[in-house]
């Protein structure tokens, strides 16, 4: 799934559970329970594996989520101003709901070829669902929507 429902769902676990012990494992358990729907990414690694590398549109791609993403979470976080904590907690969420994502961005991005890290990453294409492009993407817009549905009501 891309990083932008990852992260509403972070959020959204952290606005309704403002308890870090808590809503912290919950966001990041929420990252492998989303990744089981049906969803499309980019294949960065039948990219990196054929080519040597990603492809500069799967780039292009990631950056425009991860901009979405954070600006999105921050919206979210900052609307709990002045409570520090609870804007802490939300930013964590959202970055615990990702981190398996931005993990493997070490592998894909920084060149890092680490045994456990390729083992991360062939742990995490196990357990994609996947979907045709216009199908994946038409579900993660709803869970987008959704998301935003929960948080701002």
């Amino acid at each position: 799934m891309l990083e932008l429902p990852h992260t509403l769902i972070g959020a959204l676990v952290a606005t309704k559970i403002p308890e870090p012990r808590i809503a912290l494992p919950l966001a990041l358990i929420s990252h492998f329970v989303l990744d089981l729907i049906p969803h499309w990414n980019p294949n960065l690694y039948t990219e990196k594996i054929n080519d040597g590398q990603v492809a500069e549109k799967s780039i292009q791609l990631v950056v425009a989520d991860t901009i979405a993403s954070l600006i999105l979470g921050s919206v979210i976080a900052w609307s709990f101003w002045p409570n520090i904590n609870r804007i802490v907690t939300i930013y964590l969420a959202c970055f615990f709901a990702v981190m398996p994502d931005v993990t493997e961005g070490l592998y894909f991005f920084a060149g890092i070829n680490h045994p456990w890290l390729i083992e991360l990453v062939k742990f995490q294409r196990r357990f994609q669902g996947k979907a045709s492009k216009k199908l994946g993407l038409t579900i993660q817009l709803a869970v987008v929507l959704i998301s935003l549905f929960y948080l701002f009501s």
